[in-house]
């Protein structure tokens, strides 16, 4: 798997430093992230207002800018601890929202009084496996922002589902078929990507 990491850390101001400082950090993600592999972005953005359950946050340039870019290039904000005090400061996104789990705190290092953020990659890596030479996979990387939800729900609406329920008699077949359907209607009306992963590469 490729991917690309940032560490970022944003002071806690909102005056025009602070205006000129978002927008380069964001035209620095706009740049360097890519549709290719995943992009992970973790770090101290000081912006505890940002409600990234609901995706609201005050009507300032900062926050709002901060939350229109993830919300726009498809990132997952993963942190809903306090990381500071009651604060939730330190983040932790991505645009592959299957490869981050086990988020949880950690006692902070040193005289640090932020928490320790720890997660888990969800990737396989293989040591006795050459790179150039591995088996190559594809993965579809989706743009969940760019979905077409009307036309999603118009589709699954159209569905008789007591006859699709008849045809699968049993619980898991039933399961099985709903789950082959939402995905077929997701990859009908969400863009995506295709990623060349390559297993023998972390």
């Amino acid at each position: 798997m490729q991917a690309t990491f940032f560490v970022i850390y944003r002071p806690p101001y909102r005056d025009l430093s602070a205006t000129k400082y978002v927008d380069s950090l964001i035209r620095c993600f706009e740049q360097h992230c890519s549709n290719n592999y995943v992009n992970i972005v973790a770090g101290d953005f000081n912006c505890p207002n940002i409600n990234w359950a609901d995706h609201s946050a005050p009507n300032d340039y900062v926050n709002q800018s901060i939350l229109n870019w993830a919300v726009s290039y498809g990132f997952v904000q993963y942190v809903n601890f306090s990381t500071r005090g009651q604060n939730i400061l330190d983040l932790v996104l991505t645009d592959d929202d299957q490869i981050i789990s086990d988020i949880a705190d950690s006692p902070p290092i040193g005289l640090s009084d932020h928490c320790v953020v720890d997660f888990v990659l969800n990737v396989v890596c293989n040591a006795d496996c050459n790179y150039y030479n591995c088996n190559s996979e594809n993965t579809k990387k989706y743009k969940w922002y760019e979905a077409d939800v009307l036309c999603m729900e118009q589709h699954l609406n159209s569905i008789n589902w007591n006859d699709f329920i008849c045809h699968n008699s049993s619980v898991a077949l039933a399961w099985s078929a709903f789950i082959d359907l939402l995905w077929d209607t997701v990859d009908e009306f969400v863009p995506y990507s295709v990623t060349r992963v390559q297993p023998g590469k972390p």
